[in-house]
C-alpha cells in the first residue's frame, strides 16, 4: 500500500496512471516541474484526440425542421462574442495558476523561504489537483456534446448558418421546412447551426468558476 506524503488528497488513478504520482517527493524540483506538464499535456491531448474522434466521426446532431416564419432562427451571423481561444485561454489556463497559487501558500507559509524539496512538492500536488479538473473538463465538455446532439436545437442564425433552400418559404410563408439540405459558407456551420443548447460556453464558464472557488488559494490554505 502506497502511503500518501502528501497534504493533499491523491487518487488511486493518479498514483497508478501519471508520471507524477509514480515518483516520490524527493525528485529535483526541475523534474518535478516537467513531470507535471508532461502529464498534463498527455491527459489534455488524449482529451482533445476524443473529442476530435466524437465530433467529426461519431456524432452528429438530430435535424429538426423549422417554420419559415419563426424569428428565432433569423438573427443574422455575427463573431462570438467571446473566441472560443479566449475562453480556453480562462477555463483552462486560469485554474492551473489558482492551484499553484493555493498550493503554494499551503506548503510555503505565504513566505518565499522554502527549500526546493518544497518546491518538488508544490509543483507536483499541483498536478495531482489540476489534473481532476482537467479530467473532470473533459468529460463535461464531451457529454454536452452528446446533449446537444441529442436535443439538435436549431441557433438563432441558424438560416444564416445553415442556408437551407426556402423555396417553400415563398409559397407559404408559415410553412414547415422538415426535409433540408444545409449549403454552409464554411463545412463546420451546417453541424454548429444544430448545435444551440445548452451553451457550451456557458458550460465551461461555470464549470471553471465553481472548480475555483471550491479550491482557491484560500479554499486550499486550510
Amino acid at each position: 500500500m502506497t502511503v500518501n506524503t502528501y497534504s493533499v488528497p491523491i487518487s488511486r488513478w493518479q498514483q497508478r496512471y501519471t508520471f507524477t504520482g509514480r515518483f516520490s517527493t524527493k525528485v529535483p524540483y526541475q523534474q518535478a516541474a516537467f513531470l507535471l506538464a508532461l502529464d498534463a499535456g498527455i491527459y489534455m491531448g488524449l482529451i482533445i484526440f476524443i473529442y476530435v474522434i466524437l465530433t467529426k466521426v461519431v456524432l452528429q446532431p438530430v435535424q429538426r425542421g423549422f417554420y419559415c416564419n419563426d424569428p428565432d432562427i433569423k438573427s443574422p451571423l455575427y463573431p462570438n462574442s467571446i473566441p472560443t481561444p479566449y475562453l480556453l485561454l480562462v477555463t483552462v489556463g486560469l485554474p492551473f495558476f489558482v492551484v499553484l497559487g493555493g498550493i503554494f501558500l499551503k506548503n510555503s507559509g505565504g513566505t518565499l523561504n522554502f527549500t526546493k524539496k518544497t518546491l518538488s512538492k508544490i509543483f507536483q500536488e499541483t498536478c495531482f489537483i489540476y489534473l481532476d479538473y482537467v479530467v473532470g473538463f473533459g468529460i463535461c465538455t464531451i457529454s454536452l456534446e452528446f446533449i446537444k446532439c441529442g436535443t439538435g436545437r436549431l441557433r438563432p442564425n441558424f438560416l444564416s448558418l445553415c442556408r437551407p433552400d426556402l423555396d417553400p418559404c415563398g409559397i407559404d410563408e408559415g410553412a414547415y421546412v422538415e426535409n433540408y439540405v444545409c449549403n454552409p459558407l464554411l463545412g463546420k456551420y451546417d453541424r454548429n447551426s444544430k448545435m444551440s443548447f445548452p451553451s457550451g460556453h456557458a458550460a465551461a464558464a461555470v464549470f471553471a468558476q465553481a472548480f475555483v472557488q471550491d479550491l482557491g488559494p484560500l479554499a486550499l490554505c486550510f
